[in-house]
């Protein structure tokens, strides 16, 4: 079995138990919080998403999830998420999990239907094993909005 169908076997696992195990849900049906393998997944699966860091910049600086955008403050993550379609997956993440699930409330204040927390944030990304930046950017060159 090729490793996109068993990509694809596995979220459709865990979607189906997205009350159970494997993913928790948050306040809003429209929050999923989940584990590193999943929000891996996620990214695979999905044509087009936004992964953002709501983390502090010097924190993006140091180190981040690959193809992640900053987004430091409500306010630009406001601005960033503004015009996107309501139903474009939203994949966010902090340090643990707590500025990202604050974030996401927002986000689902706004009307986004699919946002999804990593549990337990890039600590928990980079326990799994999963790839990291560790590249050193200059200020200047930080990708935020």
């Amino acid at each position: 079995m090729s490793l996109q169908m068993r990509l694809i076997i596995f979220l459709i696992i865990h979607i189906t138990f997205l009350n159970g195990v494997y993913a928790q849900e948050t306040n809003s049906s429209a929050i999923k919080s989940v584990d590193p393998e999943e929000f891996q997944i996620l990214m695979h699966l999905h044509d087009y998403f936004l992964l953002i860091d709501v983390r502090s910049r010097m924190e993006y600086r140091i180190s981040r999830i690959p193809g992640a955008i900053l987004a430091e403050s409500r306010s630009i993550l406001h601005d960033l998420t503004d015009t996107l379609d309501r139903e474009t997956p939203l994949l966010l993440y902090c340090t643990t999990d707590t500025r990202s699930s604050a974030s996401a409330k927002k986000l689902a204040e706004q009307g986004f239907i699919n946002i999804f927390v990593l549990e337990p944030g890039i600590l928990g990304w980079k326990s799994a094993g999963k790839e990291v930046d560790r590249r050193r950017i200059k200020r200047k060159n930080i990708f935020f909005y």
